[in-house]
């Protein structure tokens, strides 16, 4: 009957522990492999079988010596921690008290810089609107002389191949009256023909050449030697009159050439002289905008130095605070592991008394 009481109040202080709020530690650096709750059960194997007393001493001596070696290495970690926090939050602290004293004055020598420069600054306002809305009309100009390049290349790719069909009609001419080519192809160049005459919009003016094709095709191989000089000269016409038409476009487009070269060389030199006007200006705002880049940058490297340290700092405390509630919590756990060693071997005593 004591063996089984002690057995039993052994369970009950394992299950006060299981249902305890036991917290499994995670030690600072270290992970420890320790299992109180497998221990108190071999502690309670050892005493059901009846094992010797010895040997259950030695296995709570055992897990205790785990505790206090644990706990003396903590302790060292704990000590070193709280060193290098003090250093750091001491550091820190010079840190934003120097960043914080740069930039109040950083801040006041820019304030005066830039009053000073909103007085400068108005004058030179009105130019630069007007160096923007010259600089609007010479990129106007610009736009305005590449479509009509555009429009002057497609012109001219139009003309080329008209002037090709129509050369190329000719030729066939040529050689049917010599007797050489097919009546059959009449057809073809007449399609040709009339894609040139859509594209170019002047159809009207290929009617005579599609009327005379037309009579050619229906008198096909009956067609005499008038016919086909007839024929020639309208197509012969047609061709001069291309080639007049396209010299006119070449002419009109030079004029506009010349014209955009006069009104943006005359943009440019209303260009130069505002930016000169605007130089001029900018004299008097060198030494200042010179103060205010200065002091714009000092500012900025002393808010990021101060807000970057001040971050550091409050990071650390955080983390030091975090460490220390750690390092009392695990303190307090291994102490409470203490507890229920004494109590596991005071009832090993008594089952063996």
């Amino acid at each position: 009957m004591r063996s089984l009481s002690a057995v039993c109040l052994l369970a009950l202080v394992i299950c006060g522990f299981a249902t305890t709020n036991y917290k499994v530690m995670s030690p600072m650096n270290t992970k420890s492999s320790r299992n109180l709750v497998a221990v108190l059960t071999q502690v309670e194997a050892m005493m059901k079988s009846g094992g010797p007393i010895e040997m259950v001493h030695e296995v709570l001596s055992e897990f205790e010596n785990e505790i206090t070696s644990e706990q003396s290495a903590h302790d060292g970690l704990h000590e070193q921690a709280s060193v290098e926090c003090e250093k750091e939050a001491d550091f820190r602290r010079r840190e934003v008290a120097d960043a914080t004293s740069t930039l109040r004055e950083a801040e006041a020598t820019l304030q005066g810089c830039q009053d000073q420069t909103r007085r400068a600054n108005s004058d030179l306002k009105s130019a630069n609107s007007a160096l923007i809305e010259t600089r609007n009309r010479l990129a106007v100009l610009g736009e305005r002389r590449q479509q009509e390049a555009a429009t002057f290349a497609a012109d001219q790719a139009l003309f080329e191949f008209s002037s090709a069909n129509v050369s190329e009609v000719i030729e066939f001419l040529d050689e049917l009256l010599a007797g050489e080519g097919e009546f059959e192809e009449l057809a073809q160049k007449g399609v040709k023909l009339m894609k040139s005459a859509i594209k170019s919009n002047k159809v009207g003016e290929y009617g005579p050449a599609f009327a005379v094709l037309a009579t050619l095709a229906s008198q096909n191989t009956s067609a005499d030697a008038e016919l086909f000089e007839q024929a020639r000269n309208i197509f012969q016409n047609l061709h001069e009159a291309l080639e007049a038409n396209w010299d006119e476009r070449v002419i009109l487009e030079e004029h506009l050439i010349a014209e955009n070269e006069a009104s943006t060389a005359s943009t440019e030199d209303i260009i130069n002289e505002l930016l000169a006007h605007i130089d001029n200006l900018n004299i008097e705002l060198v030494n200042l905008n010179r103060c205010i880049v200065t002091q714009t940058g000092v500012v900025g490297t002393a808010t990021a130095k101060r807000d970057r340290n001040q971050r550091l700092w409050d990071d650390s405390h955080a983390l030091c605070s975090s460490q220390e509630e750690f390092y009392e919590e695990a303190k307090t756990q291994r102490r409470e592991e203490r507890d229920i060693i004494d109590a596991v071997r005071t009832k090993v005593n008594d089952r063996w008394a």
